[in-house]
């Protein structure tokens, strides 16, 4: 069945039951300070983790190699505003960054599984033009 909806409501809440039943997860994130998909080996995360991020806290490098330790693929992209992410089949386009300040505020985003958006989603295309951290 076609979803196509806005998520506003316990944002996070809803992204994370979404994570939880999707195989893979990617995610282009600016700013990232949690972890609120719960990122297993072969999952992808592209993050604004210039030297400026981390030192002012928008980014948490501790959690950047966590997450590399447990197998995830880290990319860094200074440019990066973008809040995007693909879990399985479903695409997810909002305003949150990935931290517990967040969660806080009013976020939303629009949700997805049509298989175009998911299939041309923005993450493949920050990839391309990105190296691993």
């Amino acid at each position: 069945m076609p979803t196509k909806r806005v998520i506003a409501d316990d944002y996070w809440t809803e992204v994370a039951r979404i994570a939880k039943g999707a195989r893979r997860k990617e995610a282009a994130i600016a700013f990232v300070t949690r972890d609120l998909v719960g990122f297993r080996r072969g999952d992808r995360l592209i993050a604004n983790a210039a030297r400026k991020q981390i030192a002012n806290g928008s980014t948490s490098a501790r959690l950047l190699l966590a997450l590399q330790r447990k197998g995830v693929d880290i990319y860094s992209c200074e440019n990066l505003h973008a809040k995007v992410l693909v879990l399985g089949n479903y695409a997810v386009i909002g305003s949150g960054n990935m931290s517990a300040h967040s969660k806080k505020w009013l976020e939303s985003a629009y949700l997805t599984n049509d298989a175009v958006a998911v299939a041309n989603a923005f993450v493949e295309k920050v990839v391309a033009d990105v190296e691993p951290a």
